[in-house]
């Protein structure tokens, strides 16, 4: 963690970015999820809200 810590500051201090090996695929997801929306819930919180459940098959 020190060296991710030191790495961090090291950046901070020269206006650096510090990018993930795979963000271009991150990147992607996050993007699918921005354009057509996302909802989780568990199955719990379904059986107590939901008044019906109509279930595609």
């Amino acid at each position: 963690m020190a060296g991710v810590r030191s790495m961090l500051r090291l950046a901070s201090r020269y206006d650096c970015t510090i990018d993930h090996v795979n963000s271009k695929y991150l990147y992607n997801n996050i993007g699918l999820v921005q354009r057509t929306g996302y909802m989780a819930t568990s199955l719990t919180e379904v059986k107590n809200r939901a008044d019906v459940i109509k279930i595609f098959w």
